[in-house]
């Protein structure tokens, strides 16, 4: 091998080592110490005798082993590479490329376009040059991730440059799913319920709005269904064309289905069987009857005193009062009323059975009578009147005797006094 020497080398434009075994070129400082080798195949190694890439350094330890792009010591603008344990643990392990600049930023391009930067303050871009600084990935561009993207609790995925729209949750036994638009509106917890409006839901779908209406179901077709299956039947509540059809036990799967309405907690108040009966357990009605016969001495009109609704007679919803016997009336709608009245002990005139409305028989008695007379007088006679009278809510229903100038006759007990609310 042979060896240069020299302290100053000037007017040389090349230097040729001549071919042999070695058929390479090294440099040396303290006349033995190699710094530098650029071997047979024009590989360069600095502090390496075997360099297996174009370029190779090696430092020795760790640190920085290479600057490039400017004078690092006097105006900090230069790329440095450095190695370290870096937590590792191993030394060396960890290379760190640092644009040292206070504005100092690292770009990747690709066929003469720019691909990728890191600003100074570490925003990544992605195809884009100018990363907006409020993220630390930008993106332009579609993004494809094979794998979880993991986040901490209760930090958000969200769209456009602020958390107006947003996603986010939480780990662990209280985890969940939240959407937000300006707040959030819609959670998903661990346990499988979808609260709209309330972050804590209490059922599979819980939604909790001021607005009347809280749910629309719209179909494109003429008809549309709601299904509801539990773990043997089907119910289905269908729109078409205008009319409502509700089906109880769709598939006809057991044989006793029913509809069936309910009010104020679990209390029936309307059903239809299977076979089209409807019944309306707690729908107003009621039959009343005497505790003892009344004897008249006077003849005119006189309430009959229908006191008791006990034994055989009922009140339902209790508005008959057996204190001033009448029915008042819960709603408005048409009622049905009838009463079987005996009378005993009348002379040959007239006696009558009304229906006073609000205290008031009417004109023609529209509410409803009957009326006998004996030219011979009677023992006893029942007259019966039935009839159909539309009732505002508080209005009253009574029934009346009536004797034309009889003053010792007895509205007997045995007699009934009834009505219902028909609709």
């Amino acid at each position: 091998m042979s060896a240069i020497s020299l302290k100053s080398i000037t007017g040389i434009t090349s230097i040729t080592t001549p071919a042999g075994v070695d058929n390479q070129l090294t440099l040396h400082t303290n006349n033995t110490v190699e710094r530098l080798r650029i071997a047979s195949d024009g590989k360069i190694g600095i502090n390496v005798t075997d360099p297996d890439s174009n370029l190779e350094i090696n430092r020795g330890s760790e640190g920085k082993y290479l600057t490039v792009g400017g004078d690092d010591a006097s105006n900090g603008r230069a790329l440095s590479f450095t190695s370290s344990e870096g937590g590792t643990g191993s030394n060396g392990a960890l290379h760190t490329i640092n644009a040292k600049s206070g504005n100092g930023a690292i770009a990747l391009a690709t066929a003469g376009t720019e691909r990728l930067r890191i600003t100074s303050g570490g925003t990544v871009g992605i195809n884009d040059s100018t990363p907006n600084t409020y993220f630390k990935l930008d993106v332009n561009g579609h993004t494809n991730i094979v794998g979880d993207i993991a986040l901490p609790t209760t930090n958000r995925i969200y769209f456009g440059n602020s958390d107006t729209a947003f996603i986010k949750g939480e780990h662990g036994g209280s985890a969940y799913l939240a959407f937000g638009a300006n707040n959030e509106k819609m959670r998903l917890t661990r346990a499988g319920y979808l609260g709209i409006g309330t972050a804590v839901p209490q059922n599979p779908l819980d939604i909790r709005s001021s607005d009347n209406t809280l749910a629309v179901f719209r179909s494109t077709d003429s008809g549309a269904n709601i299904d509801i299956f539990d773990d043997d039947t089907q119910t289905r509540i269908r729109s078409v064309d205008g009319r409502l059809h509700l089906y109880a036990d769709f598939e006809n799967n057991v044989s006793s289905s029913s509809i069936q309405f309910y009010t104020d907690g679990n209390n029936l108040k309307m059903g239809i069987d299977q076979d089209g009966n409807v019944t309306k357990p707690h729908n107003a009605m009621f039959k009343a009857g005497m505790t003892a016969s009344d004897v008249k001495t006077s003849s005119g009109w006189h309430k009959i005193s229908y006191n008791t609704t006990s034994g055989h007679f009922f009140n339902i919803g209790g508005h008959f009062d057996t204190s001033n016997y009448r029915f008042t009336a819960p709603v408005d709608g048409y009622y049905h009323f009838g009463c079987n009245q005996r009378f005993d002990g009348g002379n040959g005139n007239y006696f009558r059975l009304v229906f006073y409305k609000n205290g008031s028989a009417d004109s023609l008695y529209p509410h409803g009578h009957a009326i006998y007379r004996d030219n011979d007088g009677f023992d006893y006679v029942s007259l019966t009147i039935t009839s159909l009278i539309y009732l505002a809510a508080n209005d009253y229903v009574e029934a009346w005797g009536y004797s034309q100038n009889d003053t010792s006759w007895t509205l007997h007990r045995e007699s009934q006094f009834y009505g219902y609310l028909v609709g």
